[in-house]
């Protein structure tokens, strides 16, 4: 059962904290430049979901593990959902 992947380069690891960094600064100039409180607030979330989603895939290597993590996100929402019924 040994799974082997390609691994990835130092390069690639600065490319996604360079896109990271980017989105960092459009959070901020969002907040600085949108008039609107609540579209404020929705581009800031999307831009918050993109990032979580690269520091997840990439840092933390979620995208090499990503059956065996599945597997425990359908466990996870199985027995909460079993537990807000319970309750």
């Amino acid at each position: 059962m040994s799974e082997s992947h390609k691994p990835i380069s130092d390069k690639f690891y600065l490319v996604v904290f360079a896109c990271l960094a980017v989105l960092t600064g459009m959070s901020f100039l969002v907040s600085e430049s949108v008039p609107s409180r609540i579209a404020t607030i929705l581009i800031i979330l999307g831009v918050s979901s993109v990032k979580v989603f690269l520091v997840a895939a990439f840092f933390m290597h979620l995208n090499v593990d990503w059956p065996k993590v599945g597997g425990m996100i359908a466990v996870a929402l199985v027995l909460s959902t079993v537990l807000v019924f319970a309750l």
